[in-house]
Protein backbone atom coordinates (compact mmCIF):
# COMPACT_ATOMS: atom_id res chain seq x y z
CA UNK A 1 0.00 0.00 0.00
CA UNK A 2 1.70 3.15 -0.82
CA UNK A 3 2.58 5.79 1.59
CA UNK A 4 1.11 8.69 -0.13
CA UNK A 5 -2.72 8.83 -1.08
CA UNK A 6 -4.10 11.32 -2.97
CA UNK A 7 -6.05 14.65 -1.63
CA UNK A 8 -9.82 14.33 -1.38
CA UNK A 9 -11.43 15.92 -4.50
CA UNK A 10 -15.24 16.90 -6.04
CA UNK A 11 -16.27 15.79 -8.96
CA UNK A 12 -19.38 17.17 -8.93
CA UNK A 13 -17.79 20.25 -10.82
CA UNK A 14 -18.17 21.18 -15.01
CA UNK A 15 -15.25 18.53 -15.23
CA UNK A 16 -15.55 14.55 -14.90
CA UNK A 17 -12.94 12.39 -13.52
CA UNK A 18 -12.41 11.38 -16.74
CA UNK A 19 -11.84 15.36 -17.85
CA UNK A 20 -9.56 15.75 -15.41
CA UNK A 21 -7.17 13.04 -16.78
CA UNK A 22 -7.65 14.36 -20.30
CA UNK A 23 -6.85 17.97 -19.11
CA UNK A 24 -3.97 16.81 -17.81
CA UNK A 25 -2.64 14.73 -20.47
CA UNK A 26 -3.24 17.58 -22.94
CA UNK A 27 -1.28 20.03 -20.49
CA UNK A 28 1.47 17.27 -20.53
CA UNK A 29 1.44 17.09 -24.26
CA UNK A 30 2.00 20.56 -24.55
CA UNK A 31 4.24 21.07 -21.83
CA UNK A 32 6.46 17.60 -24.56
CA UNK A 33 5.94 19.74 -27.43
CA UNK A 34 6.71 23.42 -25.83
CA UNK A 35 10.08 22.15 -24.42
CA UNK A 36 11.07 20.61 -27.84
CA UNK A 37 10.36 23.57 -30.06
CA UNK A 38 12.79 25.36 -27.27
CA UNK A 39 15.32 22.58 -27.56
CA UNK A 40 15.39 23.25 -31.51
CA UNK A 41 15.01 26.83 -30.76
CA UNK A 42 18.40 27.47 -29.18
CA UNK A 43 20.40 24.10 -30.32
CA UNK A 44 20.12 21.13 -32.91
CA UNK A 45 16.52 20.04 -34.00
CA UNK A 46 14.55 17.82 -32.35
CA UNK A 47 13.02 15.10 -34.33
CA UNK A 48 9.55 16.60 -32.91
CA UNK A 49 11.16 20.47 -33.23
CA UNK A 50 11.61 20.13 -36.88
CA UNK A 51 8.49 18.83 -37.76
CA UNK A 52 7.18 21.50 -35.99
CA UNK A 53 9.36 24.14 -37.56
CA UNK A 54 8.31 23.02 -41.07
CA UNK A 55 4.80 24.24 -40.25
CA UNK A 56 5.69 27.49 -38.43
CA UNK A 57 8.75 29.17 -36.65
CA UNK A 58 9.87 27.95 -33.21
CA UNK A 59 9.20 31.07 -31.47
CA UNK A 60 5.43 30.87 -32.50
CA UNK A 61 5.12 27.06 -31.50
CA UNK A 62 6.43 28.00 -27.83
CA UNK A 63 4.11 31.27 -27.32
CA UNK A 64 0.99 29.04 -28.38
CA UNK A 65 2.13 25.99 -26.23
CA UNK A 66 2.47 28.43 -23.35
CA UNK A 67 -0.62 29.95 -24.06
CA UNK A 68 -2.39 27.34 -23.73
CA UNK A 69 -1.48 26.78 -19.97
CA UNK A 70 -2.92 30.59 -19.70
CA UNK A 71 -6.24 29.09 -21.14
CA UNK A 72 -6.17 25.86 -18.97
CA UNK A 73 -5.64 28.21 -15.77
CA UNK A 74 -8.59 30.18 -17.35
CA UNK A 75 -10.91 27.10 -17.91
CA UNK A 76 -9.61 25.86 -14.25
CA UNK A 77 -11.11 28.84 -12.23
CA UNK A 78 -13.94 29.21 -14.66
CA UNK A 79 -15.09 26.15 -13.98
CA UNK A 80 -14.04 26.25 -9.85
CA UNK A 81 -11.70 22.74 -10.53
CA UNK A 82 -9.06 24.29 -8.43
CA UNK A 83 -7.93 20.96 -7.54
CA UNK A 84 -6.50 21.12 -11.09
CA UNK A 85 -4.29 24.10 -10.25
CA UNK A 86 -1.17 22.77 -8.91
CA UNK A 87 -0.31 20.69 -11.12
CA UNK A 88 -0.86 22.84 -13.97
CA UNK A 89 1.15 25.63 -12.08
CA UNK A 90 3.57 23.04 -11.70
CA UNK A 91 3.81 22.02 -15.67
CA UNK A 92 3.74 25.77 -16.60
CA UNK A 93 6.78 26.35 -14.73
CA UNK A 94 8.52 23.80 -15.94
CA UNK A 95 7.98 24.69 -19.19
CA UNK A 96 8.93 28.95 -19.03
CA UNK A 97 12.24 27.65 -16.93
CA UNK A 98 13.35 25.76 -19.66
CA UNK A 99 12.82 28.19 -22.10
CA UNK A 100 14.96 30.32 -19.40
CA UNK A 101 17.34 28.69 -18.95
CA UNK A 102 17.91 27.37 -22.48
CA UNK A 103 17.82 30.68 -23.69
CA UNK A 104 20.44 32.33 -20.70
CA UNK A 105 22.60 28.92 -22.13
CA UNK A 106 22.38 29.94 -25.90
CA UNK A 107 23.14 33.73 -24.83
CA UNK A 108 25.49 33.07 -22.09
CA UNK A 109 27.45 30.49 -23.77
CA UNK A 110 29.10 28.76 -20.63
CA UNK A 111 32.16 26.80 -21.67
CA UNK A 112 32.04 23.41 -20.11
CA UNK A 113 29.12 20.61 -19.98
CA UNK A 114 29.44 20.93 -16.15
CA UNK A 115 28.43 24.40 -16.00
CA UNK A 116 26.12 24.40 -19.25
CA UNK A 117 24.30 22.22 -16.92
CA UNK A 118 23.88 24.20 -13.73
CA UNK A 119 21.57 26.38 -16.01
CA UNK A 120 18.96 23.25 -15.75
CA UNK A 121 18.27 24.74 -12.00
CA UNK A 122 15.96 27.51 -13.67
CA UNK A 123 13.06 25.00 -14.21
CA UNK A 124 13.23 23.85 -10.73
CA UNK A 125 13.82 27.25 -8.97
CA UNK A 126 10.55 28.29 -10.78
CA UNK A 127 8.68 25.29 -9.81
CA UNK A 128 9.69 25.56 -6.63
CA UNK A 129 8.10 29.02 -6.02
CA UNK A 130 5.03 27.26 -6.84
CA UNK A 131 5.70 24.76 -3.43
CA UNK A 132 5.13 28.28 -1.61
CA UNK A 133 1.97 28.98 -2.43
CA UNK A 134 1.22 25.37 -2.05
CA UNK A 135 2.89 24.79 1.47
CA UNK A 136 1.58 20.89 1.58
CA UNK A 137 3.56 19.82 -1.40
CA UNK A 138 6.66 21.83 0.02
CA UNK A 139 6.11 19.57 3.21
CA UNK A 140 5.62 16.44 1.13
CA UNK A 141 8.54 16.92 -1.09
CA UNK A 142 11.05 17.24 1.60
CA UNK A 143 9.75 14.48 4.08
CA UNK A 144 9.97 12.07 0.92
CA UNK A 145 13.52 13.61 0.33
CA UNK A 146 14.79 12.79 4.19
CA UNK A 147 12.14 11.02 5.61
CA UNK A 148 11.10 14.02 7.83
CA UNK A 149 8.17 16.62 7.83
CA UNK A 150 9.41 19.56 9.22
CA UNK A 151 10.79 21.53 5.86
CA UNK A 152 12.73 23.87 8.04
CA UNK A 153 14.81 21.39 8.93
CA UNK A 154 14.88 19.01 5.98
CA UNK A 155 16.05 21.93 3.59
CA UNK A 156 19.09 22.66 5.38
CA UNK A 157 19.79 18.94 5.13
CA UNK A 158 19.33 18.91 1.30
CA UNK A 159 21.42 21.71 0.83
CA UNK A 160 24.65 20.88 2.90
CA UNK A 161 24.05 17.93 0.31
CA UNK A 162 24.33 19.57 -2.61
CA UNK A 163 26.62 22.04 -2.08
CA UNK A 164 29.08 19.67 0.14
CA UNK A 165 28.81 17.08 -3.08
CA UNK A 166 29.96 19.61 -5.61
CA UNK A 167 32.39 21.96 -3.41
CA UNK A 168 33.80 17.77 -2.78
CA UNK A 169 33.64 16.79 -6.28
CA UNK A 170 35.39 20.46 -7.09
CA UNK A 171 38.21 20.25 -5.03
CA UNK A 172 39.23 16.53 -5.73
CA UNK A 173 39.38 17.65 -9.35
CA UNK A 174 41.34 20.35 -8.43
CA UNK A 175 43.42 18.51 -6.03
CA UNK A 176 44.45 15.82 -9.21
CA UNK A 177 44.67 18.14 -11.26
CA UNK A 178 47.52 19.62 -8.90
CA UNK A 179 49.01 16.79 -8.43
CA UNK A 180 49.58 15.12 -11.85
CA UNK A 181 51.00 19.04 -12.69
CA UNK A 182 53.43 18.92 -9.91
CA UNK A 183 54.70 15.47 -11.13
CA UNK A 184 54.47 16.02 -14.80
CA UNK A 185 52.23 13.23 -15.48
CA UNK A 186 49.34 13.44 -18.08
CA UNK A 187 45.89 13.90 -16.55
CA UNK A 188 43.97 14.11 -20.02
CA UNK A 189 41.60 11.05 -18.70
CA UNK A 190 40.84 13.28 -15.35
CA UNK A 191 38.85 15.90 -17.07
CA UNK A 192 36.25 13.20 -18.65
CA UNK A 193 35.72 11.31 -15.45
CA UNK A 194 35.10 14.92 -13.21
CA UNK A 195 32.22 15.89 -15.87
CA UNK A 196 30.79 12.23 -16.12
CA UNK A 197 30.73 12.35 -12.44
CA UNK A 198 29.40 15.91 -12.26
CA UNK A 199 26.95 15.81 -14.67
CA UNK A 200 25.46 12.75 -12.98
CA UNK A 201 25.34 14.06 -9.79
CA UNK A 202 23.77 17.42 -11.42
CA UNK A 203 21.41 15.08 -13.92
CA UNK A 204 20.29 13.03 -11.76
CA UNK A 205 19.44 15.25 -8.56
CA UNK A 206 17.40 17.53 -11.19
CA UNK A 207 15.32 14.92 -13.09
CA UNK A 208 14.12 13.50 -9.70
CA UNK A 209 13.24 16.50 -7.69
CA UNK A 210 11.21 17.96 -11.14
CA UNK A 211 9.24 14.31 -12.06
CA UNK A 212 9.24 12.35 -8.73
CA UNK A 213 9.24 15.40 -6.74
CA UNK A 214 7.24 18.41 -7.66
CA UNK A 215 5.31 16.75 -10.90
CA UNK A 216 4.27 13.73 -9.19
CA UNK A 217 3.18 15.06 -5.56
CA UNK A 218 1.42 17.89 -7.80
CA UNK A 219 -0.76 15.36 -9.79
CA UNK A 220 -1.43 14.14 -6.29
CA UNK A 221 -3.66 16.79 -5.49
CA UNK A 222 -5.72 16.01 -8.37
CA UNK A 223 -5.60 12.15 -9.08
CA UNK A 224 -4.69 8.83 -7.40
CA UNK A 225 -1.68 7.49 -6.33
CA UNK A 226 -1.01 4.89 -9.67
CA UNK A 227 -2.31 7.59 -11.96
CA UNK A 228 -0.15 9.90 -10.62
CA UNK A 229 2.59 8.23 -11.26
CA UNK A 230 1.69 7.01 -14.66
CA UNK A 231 1.18 10.38 -15.84
CA UNK A 232 4.59 11.44 -14.25
CA UNK A 233 6.06 8.30 -16.23
CA UNK A 234 4.45 9.33 -19.12
CA UNK A 235 5.98 12.90 -19.33
CA UNK A 236 9.13 11.53 -18.44
CA UNK A 237 9.24 9.13 -21.20
CA UNK A 238 7.99 11.68 -24.16
CA UNK A 239 10.51 14.26 -23.15
CA UNK A 240 13.32 11.86 -23.49
CA UNK A 241 11.66 10.65 -26.82
CA UNK A 242 11.62 13.73 -27.72
CA UNK A 243 14.99 15.19 -27.17
CA UNK A 244 16.33 12.64 -30.24
CA UNK A 245 16.80 13.33 -33.77
CA UNK A 246 15.64 9.69 -34.80
CA UNK A 247 11.56 8.60 -33.90
CA UNK A 248 12.53 4.74 -34.12
CA UNK A 249 16.08 5.20 -31.85
CA UNK A 250 14.37 6.93 -29.56
CA UNK A 251 10.79 4.48 -29.87
CA UNK A 252 13.04 1.73 -28.55
CA UNK A 253 13.73 3.41 -25.50
CA UNK A 254 10.46 4.64 -24.26
CA UNK A 255 9.10 1.74 -22.81
CA UNK A 256 12.32 0.97 -20.92
CA UNK A 257 12.10 4.64 -19.64
CA UNK A 258 8.27 4.60 -19.13
CA UNK A 259 9.24 1.41 -16.79
CA UNK A 260 12.37 3.01 -14.91
CA UNK A 261 10.23 6.12 -14.55
CA UNK A 262 7.22 4.32 -12.96
CA UNK A 263 9.19 2.28 -10.80
CA UNK A 264 11.42 5.26 -9.51
CA UNK A 265 8.05 6.96 -8.92
CA UNK A 266 6.63 4.14 -6.27
CA UNK A 267 10.03 4.24 -4.27
CA UNK A 268 9.62 7.90 -4.64
CA UNK A 269 6.58 8.49 -2.78
CA UNK A 270 7.57 6.18 0.61
CA UNK A 271 9.13 8.66 3.11
CA UNK A 272 13.10 9.05 2.02
CA UNK A 273 12.18 7.30 -1.22
CA UNK A 274 12.94 10.28 -2.70
CA UNK A 275 16.55 10.37 -1.98
CA UNK A 276 17.18 6.73 -3.02
CA UNK A 277 15.91 7.42 -6.38
CA UNK A 278 17.91 10.17 -6.69
CA UNK A 279 20.76 7.85 -6.14
CA UNK A 280 20.18 4.94 -8.39
CA UNK A 281 19.16 7.78 -10.94
CA UNK A 282 23.27 9.04 -10.50
CA UNK A 283 24.45 5.63 -10.59
CA UNK A 284 22.94 4.76 -14.14
CA UNK A 285 23.89 7.76 -15.41
CA UNK A 286 27.31 7.32 -14.29
CA UNK A 287 27.41 4.02 -16.03
CA UNK A 288 25.42 5.55 -19.29
CA UNK A 289 27.94 8.02 -19.43
CA UNK A 290 30.63 5.81 -19.04
CA UNK A 291 29.93 4.33 -22.24
CA UNK A 292 29.34 7.68 -24.19
CA UNK A 293 32.38 9.00 -23.64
Amino acid sequence: MNNIQANKYDNSGSLSLLGDYVFIVLLMVATWLSINSVWGFTGPDTFISSKLSNIAPLGQWIAIFNIAFIVGLTIIVASKQYRLMQPTLILFAYSIGVFVSEVLREYLAPQGAVVDRLFAAMPILLMLTVTFVYPELRLQITKNIAGYENWVKTYPIVLIIIVGGLLLLGFTTFSIKLFFDLVGASSSWWPTIGDISALSFLNGFWEEIIFRGLILFSLLSSVRADSANILQSFLFAILHLGASPSFIGALSSGGFLFILGFCFGRIAMKPGGLLIVIGLHMAIDIVSLSLVL
